[in-house]
Order: C-alpha cells, then sequence, then structure tokens
C-alpha cells in the first residue's frame, strides 16, 4: 500500500538528510547521496544549438535533477512513515524505484523524426528546439508538475495518420488544432460553425499558421492548462487556456511570445510548482 499525496500541490523542499551525507572520496562532488542513484541525472550541463551555430547552456534539466532529488527525499519520508505504520508493503529501495512522479525526458530524436513532423505545423521549429529534441526527445512530468509535457514527436507523427480514430487524430500542431486534440477534438468554442464557437474558419486557420504547441502543462483542479507554444520568430511563449473561457483573442494581434526555448521551460517549471495556479 503506498501513501497518496493530492495533485498540483508544490512539492516542498527538503534538507539533506543526514544519513545520505556524501562519502569523503566524493565530498565536493555532489550534494546528492552516492549510494542511492538519482534517475533523472543528466550528464553535465547540456547546451542546445541556437542560431548561427551559438550555443547557450540550458538550466531546465539542472531544475529538473533538483526537483528529483526532492522526490527521492520525499519518497524516503513516505517509506519512514509506512513503516512506522507497519505499512510499508515494498523494501525502501522498491519505494525509491517506483517510476511515477519522477521528471522525465524521452528517446532522443533524430534526424528523420524531425523532419517527418514539420508538415504538422505552418511555421519552423525555432534555433534551440531540434538541439532538445536531438538530445531529450520530450518530456514528462505527471501529476506532481501538472503533467507538464513536450510530445514525443513520435507519437504525433504516428497520431497524424489518416486511419486515426477521429478523437486521437493530430490535424496539425498550430494553436487551435493542438488545444483542440487535447480535447479529444471535441471543444465547441474553438469549432467554427458551432452554437458556441468564439472563431470564424479565417480566425482559426490564422492561428493555426502562425503559432505551434509543443507540448502543455495541465491540472483538473484549477481547470485550466497552459500551452507551450513558440511564433514565427521563434520566440516562445505559455498561452493559458481555461474550460470556461477562451482567450484566443489575445493572440490576434502582435505575438506576446518573448522568450527563448530554455527560459520558456523554466517557466513552465515555475507554473505547475506553484500551488495556487497562475496569473
Amino acid at each position: 500500500m503506498t501513501s497518496i499525496r493530492p495533485t498540483c500541490v508544490r512539492p516542498r523542499a527538503r534538507a539533506l538528510r543526514k544519513d545520505c551525507a556524501p562519502s569523503p572520496e566524493h565530498r565536493g562532488r555532489s550534494r546528492r547521496c552516492c549510494r542511492h542513484p538519482d534517475p533523472g541525472r543528466d550528464a553535465g550541463l547540456p547546451a542546445y544549438a541556437g542560431g548561427h551555430g551559438h550555443r547557450h547552456a540550458s538550466t531546465f534539466p539542472v531544475r529538473r535533477r533538483k526537483f528529483n532529488a526532492e522526490e527521492l527525499d520525499r519518497r524516503r519520508d513516505d517509506y519512514a512513515y509506512l513503516k512506522q505504520q507497519r505499512r510499508a508493503g515494498a523494501t525502501l529501495q522498491d519505494h525509491l524505484d517506483r517510476p511515477a512522479s519522477f521528471a522525465r525526458f524521452g528517446d532522443a530524436a533524430d534526424e528523420a523524426l524531425i523532419e517527418s513532423v514539420r508538415d504538422l505545423s505552418a511555421i519552423p521549429f525555432p534555433p534551440d528546439v531540434p538541439g532538445f529534441l536531438r538530445q531529450h526527445g520530450s518530456f514528462k512530468g505527471d501529476d506532481a508538475l501538472k503533467a507538464l509535457s513536450v510530445w514525443p514527436l513520435g507519437e504525433m507523427q504516428r497520431l497524424s495518420a489518416d486511419d486515426t480514430a477521429q478523437w486521437q487524430r493530430v490535424r496539425s500542431r498550430g494553436l487551435v488544432d493542438a488545444i483542440r486534440w487535447t480535447w479529444g477534438n471535441d471543444r465547441p468554442d474553438l469549432e467554427p460553425g458551432r452554437a458556441h464557437a468564439v472563431i470564424s474558419v479565417e480566425q482559426a486557420g490564422s492561428l493555426d499558421s502562425r503559432y505551434t504547441v509543443i507540448g502543455r502543462w495541465t491540472c483538473p483542479r484549477l481547470e485550466g492548462s497552459g500551452h507551450l507554444y513558440f511564433d514565427g520568430e521563434g520566440r516562445s511563449g505559455i498561452f493559458h487556456y481555461h474550460q470556461d473561457e477562451s482567450p484566443v483573442h489575445r493572440l490576434s494581434g502582435d505575438s506576446p511570445a518573448r522568450m527563448n526555448w530554455d527560459k520558456l521551460m523554466n517557466a513552465a517549471l515555475t507554473e505547475v510548482l506553484d500551488p495556487d495556479g497562475y496569473d
């Protein structure tokens, strides 16, 4: 029997446990316990290629690693409580090894896969996104991070096939199409011609051609979601959508996107760790 934490709650930071202090030979190299491997550990600080061959360090993997380290500490505390209550049905290592709730990168995407999904977007990837895709492929955060994700390209490609069930099919990764897809392609406010539609065919086409969605986070308790997108100028942003409100008009003028890829991922992580939602 495992303990259950409420979803959409900011994980609490914890101090380094005394029983997991680094051994003398590792002291100074790592603040993490050397006896328990960190399942989210990255080798060094990656740099994603930007425009004109420039590369910039990405801080998002470091924050992901920190979150996973805190998740391990939470599990140790959970296990200690379960053991005290005589409800621990597994070993501590089994409890630590459960994959759920860890923030995980996916499988690296090769050039052929990246090229195969270009038709799903009317605009090209920003310069620093392909580097992330080649190195990590995707990202998944589960409930502890409000399901923050960067969608796997292979899944996008597979679900764009003509024989895919209507409720699953990816029409495109344009803003309107992507939001509809996350609702099983049944979102009346974003279906031009339907009684509750808030946009026309022309407006939907314009938004799809100007903005591409690459992932999102969502939290049922907040009845809202944040869609990670980029525009034709290579800038990124987060579009907040609520099930009872369709603020797509906010994107009808000049693009509000102002971030590069790493700033976008860090901004999204900050949002999902906010227990009160977003502004």
